[in-house]
């Protein structure tokens, strides 16, 4: 069962630093979105294998405009967005 929860994030050439990200906001069971301003490497590849809602996103807008994009996609009341290289502290392990 999920969270009414979106997670959103937004990516351009994050290969490096977007699993460990991945993996920690993946212990909330939130739904994942990712918004991609034109990845080059793998980040994309590797996002794949967290979730199917990954949106191509237009560099001509300015944030505002990518985040406002972004929610209009998400189908979950709570959004929260968190940049691809950091990560969720799950003190409870």
């Amino acid at each position: 069962m999920t969270t009414p929860l979106t997670i959103h994030l937004v990516v351009i050439n994050n290969e490096y630093t977007i699993k460990e990200t991945l993996d920690s906001a993946k212990q909330l069971n939130a739904d994942i979105l990712i918004g991609d301003l034109g990845c080059t490497d793998n980040t994309i590849e590797i996002c794949k294998k967290y979730t199917k809602n990954i949106f191509k996103l237009s560099l001509n807008d300015n944030m505002s405009a990518i985040r406002n994009d972004m929610i209009n996609l998400s189908k979950n009341l709570w959004n929260f967005y968190i940049e691809p290289w950091e990560i969720f502290i799950n003190h409870l392990e």
